[in-house]
């Protein structure tokens, strides 16, 4: 493939487990190129400088989605009149799946790395990465965050308040930050995610629930820390949605108040702003 598409026998080969191996409900089109990029050297202040005699040579895919349009209107000579027009029209639409391959990474190729596009972040299509590209699939940002809160949900239940829910978030932090110099990306797989929600606070009733909930939503993964850390609090009613910033969430807590559920913010000055307007609490 790397022979800029000229072996039309691995080019059938490329395009036949695209369309054997990819899960898709209609009728798409494939978009694929070679390209090569000449890459310039960099002096010491990361100017460049010169071309140098290295180039980049990588394939990239796009696979995007055709849908049949009848509607539209033409002009009819035999009636002299405009019509609706009889015929359809293909629509190819914007790429749903993508990949890009070898990777471009420090200024140079790197052939064990494959960089995947998904137009549904939530829901990429797994069949790309397991299936069409032989790798093993990996939840996105957004997805491990989603899967992890499930996870919480589940095994925590109604014990889940907001001092749990915020020290959790606080324990991944430090686990991150403790872990930053490491080689590895810091992962929180079940044994380490046990001691998070042990030193949250969660009982160790709700905690022996862990296990089986964690291996039917993960399987055989892990989580990786970075990805399950809320960098603001947000807390959320069907009326009122209040942001807390990272310092002040031991300013918050949540409570009964004569009778009533309360959510109780505290305040270093007596003078706040409602609506950018100063406004004093007696």
């Amino acid at each position: 493939m790397m022979a800029k598409f000229k072996d039309e026998a691995l080019v059938d080969e490329f395009l036949k487990r695209i369309t054997e191996k990819v899960a898709y409900v209609s009728t798409y089109a494939i978009f694929s190129a070679h390209c090569t990029y000449s890459i310039f050297a960099k002096n010491k202040n990361d100017e460049m400088v010169e071309e140098s005699e290295m180039n980049y040579n990588f394939i990239i895919t796009a696979i995007s989605p055709v849908n049949t349009r009848f509607d539209g209107l033409i002009y009819d000579d035999e009636s002299n009149s405009i019509v609706k027009k009889a015929t359809a029209d293909k629509i190819v639409e914007l790429p749903t799946d993508g990949f890009l391959f070898p990777v471009f990474s420090d200024r140079m190729p790197d052939v064990n790395a494959v960089m995947v596009y998904s137009k549904n972040a939530k829901k990429p299509n797994a069949s790309v990465v397991q299936d069409m590209l032989d790798c093993e699939f990996q939840f996105s940002s957004e997805g491990e965050k989603t899967v992890f809160k499930a996870l919480i949900n589940n095994v925590v239940g109604e014990e889940l308040d907001y001092n749990i829910v915020t020290k959790v978030n606080e324990k991944i932090q430090d686990y991150a930050a403790q872990n930053s110099n490491d080689t590895e990306i810091p992962k929180i797989d079940q044994k380490r995610l046990n001691t998070i929600l042990w030193e949250a606070g969660v009982s160790q009733e709700n905690l022996e629930k862990l296990p089986q909930a964690y291996e039917k939503a993960m399987e055989n993964k892990t989580f990786t820390a970075y990805n399950l850390i809320e960098k603001k609090t947000t807390i959320v009613t069907p009326s009122i949605k209040v942001n807390v910033g990272k310092d002040a969430v031991d300013k918050v807590r949540t409570q009964m108040v004569d009778g009533k559920r309360c959510i109780v913010i505290a305040l270093d000055e007596a003078e706040v702003e409602i609506n950018g307007i100063p406004a004093n609490v007696e």
